[in-house]
């Protein structure tokens, strides 16, 4: 990676661990690169999973349709008066 924006490097082993060596002049610009790579190369988070579906969700569907038109037919027939804020 380093090569492909013209910072000359080398690979080496101290003993314990592999470091990346480079002129004294080119290291902090290579600190930077190598910061940016790190961060591009970062996996994505997954995406969060789907919300929850409720199954018998169409029970209330089915209890609020019910309800509208219970009182349509109290308020067609008499029961109710037609004016609620009257």
């Amino acid at each position: 990676m380093l090569a492909a924006v013209g910072i000359s490097s080398e690979l080496a082993f101290d003993g314990l661990d592999y470091v990346v060596r480079v002129a004294q002049d080119d290291a902090p610009r290579t600190v930077g690169h190598l910061t940016q790579y790190e961060a591009e190369r970062r996996p994505k988070p997954p995406p969060p999973p789907p919300p929850p579906t409720l199954p018998n969700a169409w029970v209330g569907c089915v209890i609020y349709v019910m309800t509208l038109v219970a009182i349509g037919l109290l308020i067609s027939n008499g029961f109710w008066r037609l004016d609620a804020f009257d």
